[in-house]
């Protein structure tokens, strides 16, 4: 596992717990990560996947609310990956 997909996946790990996730799952190995979890709202769960691939480089997150149509989430997805 090299350092910048190593920080990847601990950065990750920090901002979903700073955001409230509920952890489900942790698959973790070598080249790929995938965590599950679940962010309670006061509108009901969301659900959350991210796949983190170190080779080719690749993060996708999907999010779920069984209930509403969430807002794109381009522009939060685009604040994480800065950081």
């Amino acid at each position: 596992m090299d350092h910048i997909f190593r920080d990847t996946v601990s950065n990750a790990l920090r901002y979903l717990e700073s955001i409230g996730l509920r952890f489900h799952s942790i698959d973790e190995n070598p080249q790929e990560w995938i965590i599950l979890g679940v962010i309670p709202t006061n509108i009901g769960d969301i659900r959350l996947s991210v796949l983190i691939r170190q080779s080719p480089r690749v993060m996708i997150v999907y999010i779920y609310h069984p209930i509403s149509i969430l807002k794109s989430s381009r522009n939060k997805a685009g604040e994480f990956v800065n950081r």
